[in-house]
């Protein structure tokens, strides 16, 4: 069994003008996977909307600090495969380097360091360590007109 390294929380909150995957429908029904190594959490379905809401928080174990973290955002399908709507990956040594600095004196909210991802089909804010340790990132999927 590897050694637990620390706990990694996502908060999945929105997504904005998602693709429509389901023509019939005018809609998708989306949904977030987040993967660490062989880790996969999952948000709830979001039924008929390119607007969806989630508010979820989805927790994984840190075991290697190596390894990337992948956000993928696909259409649900009762009887087909689900669709992807787009990906993007980022390292979690990126907030490691940031926690481990002094900021006591950095005025709340400062942004101390952004990377780009890697991105198909989709858009994300680079992430952002901010100086009371606390780190930002969103991923909108672009519509596919």
């Amino acid at each position: 069994m590897e050694r637990l390294l620390g706990l990694l929380k996502v908060k999945v909150v929105s997504g904005v003008s998602l693709a429509i995957c389901d023509p019939l429908a005018h809609s998708s029904d989306p949904y977030v996977v987040i993967c660490l190594g062989q880790q996969k959490v999952k948000s709830g379905i979001k039924y008929k909307s390119t607007n969806p809401e989630w508010n979820e928080e989805l927790t994984l174990s840190i075991t290697n600090w190596t390894l990337p973290v992948k956000i993928e955002v696909f259409d649900h399908d009762t009887f087909t495969k689900d669709d992807s709507m787009g990906d993007a990956d980022f390292s979690i040594l990126d907030f490691v380097e940031i926690a481990k600095k002094d900021l006591s004196h950095v005025p709340h909210d400062t942004v101390m360091k952004t990377r780009r991802s890697t991105l198909t089909r989709a858009t994300a804010s680079p992430p952002r360590a901010t100086s009371h340790g606390k780190t930002a990132r969103s991923l909108r999927t672009l519509s596919s007109s």
